[in-house]
């Protein structure tokens, strides 16, 4: 029995025998594939061109990869023992420190970014990820470290921030607004001048939309136009209104592109022009020049304006019915068409040094008005400049057919006179019986003309005083306003033809009022002119456009001029008795 049992007990033996056999080549097999596990691991971190370290507190270096030593220039293995903290400069270590201090079982990774002195004294950066290592039973075994070069990231950071700084200046020195508005209609940027004109606060409009500073009425529009920014179209410049934070409206003028970003539209980039002075300046100018054209269109007087090549470009009414030509037919004639063929060759002249800049006098010319009636022309002319170039010419024509006519009556009924004085003569010596006779004609014909003369001289003054009542009436008062306003290169040549005219007509009329008071000022003279014409003080300042009681300083020192301070005598009385006489 005993040997039966020593048999199945040396059975077991061998059969345990075979399993730990067996357990010791298998433990064999996982050995060695631990080793090439580890072989293989080791090729890996000894090839990688990362940098790999572990480290004890306090940094010192139990282990680094070749490439730590290569990047250090240190022997390989040489590293072990160091502190990498003598790498690090000392303004950047208690960053590295602090990463290294946060981690714990529950949070074993940081990551931190510091600068490294290199054995050569350059300086580098590298991002370093650390990872705390622990057992199974959360006790802290080292460190482990990855790291890498990010000194060419940045440096491309740092060159982009430069840049970026630089476009920011040159964008906010910008006198026009520069904007940008994401896909979602939110502002994503806005320059200086945006900044100002809308004022949104500079660390907030992000948070605004882009209809929030737009004027209501303009939605629809503005809509319009994102929506076909966001379609990659690009608008046209257009105007648009916005308000200010005051509650002023603002006109803009915008243009607008789409922005993209890794050729995908993000957003929209547009640039706003503020042009309301602009609007405002062209507003006026509307209204300054319908106020001109209405005043060009209602004197008597014809009015023109030649291009550079002589045909017109504009006559007033008055031209337009003295030469017979039409709105239609106006722009295709010729300033030398209208007029006479005998009068051309001088014309020609005289448009030539009008052309050149030069200053020409008035003169007289003819033509045959489409009725077939001779008429007779005052006309003045000056060139209009654009900048040092005539681009044309400005002209003034004054009808003085009935002038012309009245002075051919008086050449006429003088020479018929100096004939019949002539055959009286000659009668006289033919015949000196009748002497006493023919002299006592000849003297009634010396009277005859002597009345006739003097007739004609009253009616000249007559006409005189009503041509002077009427300028004071319906034509300074507008030449004065018109000389206080904006005008544009041809206004201004225009009005300054018309008030040489009428000064020229004018200064005779105060030819009695300058010879017996010289000391008159001329704004003295208007004012007198105005009150002999029964104007109130407050109709002559409105005329003037001068306040009240600078008229009532005018007349006190008019009647201080005339000796009237003492006297109860009306100066409107004393006026109407000097321009009379």
């Amino acid at each position: 029995m005993k040997k039966n049992l020593t048999e199945n007990e040396l059975v077991r033996q061998r059969e345990r025998l075979i399993e730990l056999e067996n357990a010791v080549a298998e433990l064999g097999k996982m050995l060695e594939s631990v080793r090439q596990s580890e072989e293989r691991y080791r090729h890996i971190v000894e090839d990688q061109t990362e940098f790999i370290c572990r480290f004890r507190p306090g940094g010192v270096i139990t282990f680094a990869n070749p490439a730590l030593h290569r990047l250090t220039g240190h022997a390989p293995g040489s590293l072990v023992g160091q502190s990498f903290f003598s790498f690090i400069p000392s303004p950047d270590r208690e960053n590295v420190e602090r990463a290294i201090s946060f981690l714990a079982v529950e949070n074993p990774l940081s990551a931190v970014e510091h600068r490294v002195i290199m054995p050569d004294g350059s300086v580098r950066w590298q991002q370093w990820t650390n990872r705390a290592i622990y057992d199974t039973k959360g006790r802290f075994i080292e460190y482990q470290a990855v790291g890498r070069d990010i000194t060419a990231l940045k440096q491309a950071q740092e060159a982009l921030r430069k840049s970026e700084e630089k476009y920011r200046n040159i964008l906010d020195n910008f006198t026009d607004g520069i904007y940008m508005v994401g896909a979602d209609g939110y502002l994503t940027y806005l320059n200086r001048v945006s900044l100002k004109r809308s004022g949104l606060p500079e660390d907030r409009y992000t948070a605004c939309h882009y209809l929030d500073v737009i004027a209501p009425e303009e939605h629809d529009r503005a809509r319009a136009s994102f929506k076909r920014v966001m379609r990659g179209e690009e608008n046209e410049p257009h105007e648009l209104c916005t308000k200010t934070p005051d509650g002023r409206n603002v006109s803009l003028e915008v243009k607008s592109r789409p922005f993209f970003e890794d050729g995908v539209i993000v957003g929209l980039l547009g640039i706003a022009r503020d042009i309301t002075a602009r609007k405002e300046a062209e507003e006026a100018l509307r209204r300054s020049e319908e106020k001109h054209h209405v005043l060009l269109e209602s004197i008597s007087d014809g009015v023109f304006r030649l291009d550079a090549s002589g045909h017109f470009v504009y006559m007033n009414r008055s031209g337009l019915l003295r030469t017979g030509l039409t709105e239609e037919t106006l722009h295709n004639s010729h300033f030398l068409d209208i007029y006479a063929p005998e009068e051309r060759e001088m014309l020609r002249v005289q448009l030539e040094n009008v052309m050149k800049g030069k200053e020409v006098p008035p003169f007289e010319l003819k033509y045959i008005s489409r009725k077939g009636r001779t008429v007779y022309v005052e006309m003045r002319c000056r060139p209009i400049f654009e900048g040092r170039t005539v681009i044309g010419l400005v002209g003034l024509t004054r009808d003085i057919t009935d002038r012309k006519n009245a002075e051919e009556l008086i050449l006429n009924a003088k020479t018929r006179l100096e004939q019949m004085v002539e055959a009286r003569t000659k009668e006289l010596e033919d015949t000196t019986g009748q002497l006493a006779f023919r002299t006592r004609n000849l003297e009634d014909m010396n009277t005859a003309l002597n009345v006739l003369l003097n007739k004609i001289e009253n009616d000249k003054k007559e006409i005189e005083n009503n041509i002077r009542a009427n300028l004071q009436e319906s034509l300074f008062p507008h030449l004065e306003n018109l000389k206080n306003s904006s005008l544009s290169e041809a206004q201004k040549a225009c009005i300054t033809v018309m008030e040489e005219a009428v000064n020229a007509i004018a200064a005779p009329l105060m030819k009695n009022l300058r010879l017996k008071h010289p000391n008159l000022s001329s704004k003295e003279i208007q004012v007198s002119s105005l009150i002999k014409e029964g104007r109130t003080t407050k109709e002559i300042a409105t005329i003037l456009n001068v306040s009240v009681k600078d008229v009532e300083f005018h007349r006190y020192n008019i009647r201080k001029k005339f000796n009237l301070t003492r006297k109860k005598e009306s100066l409107s009385a004393y006026l109407s008795q000097l321009f009379d006489h």
